[in-house]
């Protein structure tokens, strides 16, 4: 799918952006989000997106994740999850916000693989509602949201980043291939299927 241009959503957005990459960054996983907040609502959504923007400026959308705050309580999926936060979602496991103290939230984007090319640049955008995605936000017009970057609440992404691999001198991928091993006929194993090792 073709998405718009992020640029115009981003301006009323949060947003933190990378200086220009000096090489390709394979992003191939879970993308996970760690919010520290602190609203003056009892409630509120946080939309986390992940983007690529190109050396025109342009910026593309990669993928997203979101998560009301009162579902922040974390559980133990019935599967594997791969380690990833999961919440149930249940009523009985809300919980709102608290005021003026803040509240650690982790939730996971949308798998991913995509490369960020070389002087391009990363980017995190923040928002409260997605009218068109999404129900309404509980928040309120007027609602302050704070976002905590200190050291003590350290708000931040871990992006799954692959180790680059090796190339060929031709910068194409190089995978070693070894030659078929040939094995005298009278040194081989004999197979399952051999009579010689029938039993009857």
């Amino acid at each position: 799918m073709d998405y718009p241009d992020m640029s115009q959503n981003d301006a009323i957005c949060l947003t933190y952006t990378t200086e220009p990459l000096s090489s390709d960054v394979n992003v191939t996983g879970h993308p996970v989000a760690t919010l520290y907040v602190e609203s003056d609502a009892s409630d509120a959504d946080f939309h986390v997106l992940l983007e690529e923007i190109d050396a025109a400026g342009k910026s593309h959308y990669i993928s997203e994740g979101v998560l009301r705050a009162s579902n922040r309580a974390e559980s133990m999926a019935s599967w594997n999850n791969l380690g990833l936060p999961f919440h149930r979602g249940f009523k009985s496991d809300q919980t709102l916000l608290p005021s003026g103290v803040p509240t650690r939230l982790r939730l996971d984007l949308l798998p991913v693989s995509n490369v960020f090319n070389e002087g391009h640049r990363i980017r995190i955008a923040i928002m409260g509602a997605d009218k068109d995605n999404t129900e309404s936000s509980p928040v309120e017009n007027g609602t302050k949201v704070r976002i905590h970057r200190s050291k003590e609440f350290a708000s931040q992404i871990a992006l799954p980043v692959l180790a680059k691999m090796a190339t060929s001198n031709a910068g194409k991928p190089w995978i070693e291939r070894k030659k078929p091993q040939i094995v005298p006929r009278d040194q081989r194993r004999p197979s399952l299927r051999s009579p010689n090792n029938r039993n009857d």
